[in-house]
């Protein structure tokens, strides 16, 4: 269930992901290979054979134990001949590195979105809660390289994190990565003049039941993650679109905030099944999404097509807890 927990990386400069070249796809033995000039370090983690490579003055390729790039006219995998029936020019075309800042760039990892190929949760997180909050882990997977750029010498605050099997959990721990050879090619800026900005391990996760701040939602750390985000706002069909609190567009819906005081028991992990499984069950066309955005205080979005089905939905969940507040008192 969505809340805050981890958050896994998505994007890596492996040589096997085809999102890093021009066709699509990986190359394959008959390609001609061309790796721009600025680049970023090109992971190699499986054999590979190719018929030609053009490398740059300056870049890095790193190859995984025992892995053997081959040049020739047959491919190091049999099953490789069926799906390369003519070679291609193939141009890599991750030359810049990708955001931390960037929602896309992340994912929850017991999300829909993170486990099955970018499926759609029906609850989902508000914009700034797609970047690491900063009681949360986060996770860059193994076998895998990655350039992240930090150019924005704003302070990012997360629980802990786990790169390459090494857990980190001080400021100073993930400092020392940071200034080693690699982590000065894995996290960069690209800014001329700005400092990288400040990782704050904190060494601590979430683990109040009643769910934890984000801490985005706030100066420039907001800005920076709506930067990309404005740019795909959609034009409303509703009359009065809300914009609530962690979200970069306005959307269509109805909104409530809620408080409830040390004694109430909240729960919120059982608070959003309650909302999946009793309020959005049947309802493809609508979706929520939850946050803790003060200590005591709860947001509820629903969020449709403008048809204003959100609305019934939003009045049901709040005649649900003013009727039946002792429902939700165990949760």
């Amino acid at each position: 269930m969505l809340g805050q927990g981890r958050k896994l990386w998505m994007r890596n400069t492996n040589f096997d992901n085809g999102q890093n070249w021009n066709v699509g796809r990986a190359p394959c033995y008959k390609d001609t290979v061309s790796i721009a000039e600025g680049a970023g370090t090109v992971f190699i983690q499986t054999n590979a054979t190719l018929s030609k490579v053009v490398l740059p003055m300056n870049g890095r390729i790193v190859f995984g134990e025992n892995t053997v790039l081959s040049f020739g006219d047959q491919p190091s995998d049999p099953q490789e001949k069926s799906s390369c029936d003519t070679g291609k020019d193939v141009e890599y075309i991750r030359t810049k590195p990708a955001s931390w800042f960037d929602p896309n760039n992340w994912c929850q990892t017991d999300s829909e979105a993170c486990l099955s190929d970018g499926k759609q949760d029906q609850l989902f997180l508000a914009d700034t809660e797609k970047v690491p909050c900063m009681e949360e882990e986060v996770m860059f997977s193994e076998k895998k390289t990655f350039w992240v750029d930090l150019s924005s010498s704003i302070d990012i605050f997360v629980g802990k994190i786990t790169l390459n099997g090494q857990e980190y959990t001080s400021l100073k721990q993930f400092k020392t990565y940071l200034n080693s050879e690699l982590g000065k090619k894995q996290f960069v800026t690209t800014t001329v003049g700005q400092s990288r900005s400040k990782v704050n391990v904190r060494g601590q996760v979430c683990h109040d039941k009643t769910g934890c701040v984000c801490g985005n939602n706030q100066g420039k750390i907001k800005e920076m993650i709506c930067v990309n985000e404005r740019q795909k706002c959609l034009k409303l069909n509703c009359t009065t679109p809300l914009t609530p609190q962690g979200f970069c567009c306005p959307v269509c819906g109805a909104q409530i905030n809620m408080t409830y005081s040390r004694g109430f028991g909240f729960d919120m992990k059982q608070f959003k099944d309650i909302i999946l499984n009793q309020h959005l069950k049947g309802k493809a066309n609508i979706n929520s999404s939850v946050s803790k955005t003060k200590v005591g205080q709860i947001q509820v979005v629903f969020v449709d097509k403008g048809d204003g089905s959100a609305g019934p939905v939003a009045f049901g969940l709040l005649n649900k807890i003013k009727k039946g507040a002792q429902n939700y008192t165990q949760l």
